[in-house]
């Protein structure tokens, strides 16, 4: 069971595990300064989230629903904070215009990921050690690949 505000439906974007870190890698790999906003097309409200995970919802008077968050995390049915709290109660979407434009690069949408999340959460692992490893390897790489440029130029 989910606990939502009662009389809230927030909007939520979502972004696949490989579609971040090929974000991460071109931003250590290639020449893109600043910040971008990195999210799946579309958004998925959490009542559409809710009913993806074969979950059932909750609804709490708002003002109750940081007390539900610190019961469920005393009990061990959950890592709910604050923030998650926020987002139940207002969502999270954002313009990744930029990051599509500038990257040449557009992430599997919303849904798409918040699918796979759910199917790798029911196989009992979100991510294998040797997806993390080959990941983290690609990233190390890349940054001595642009060190190296760095100080070739020097």
């Amino acid at each position: 069971m989910v606990p939502t505000v009662f009389g809230r439906d927030p909007r939520l974007q979502f972004v696949h595990f490989d579609d971040a870190l090929e974000v991460l890698h071109r931003s250590v790999a290639e020449e893109h300064p600043g910040t971008y906003n990195v999210a799946g097309p579309g958004v998925l409200s959490l009542s559409q989230a809710i009913r993806r995970a074969g979950r059932v919802t909750v609804p709490v008077l708002e003002p109750g629903l940081a007390g539900v968050a610190a019961i469920a995390r005393t009990l061990g049915f959950g890592r709910y904070g604050l923030d998650q709290v926020d987002l139940f109660v207002h969502g999270r979407v954002v313009d990744t215009t930029r990051l599509e434009r500038e990257f040449a690069f557009t992430p599997r949408s919303t849904a798409a990921a918040f699918d796979d999340f759910i199917r790798a959460h029911h196989g009992g692992q979100v991510v294998t050690r040797e997806q993390l490893a080959a990941a983290e390897q690609l990233v190390l790489e890349s940054i001595r690949q642009v060190r190296s440029t760095v100080r070739e130029r020097s």
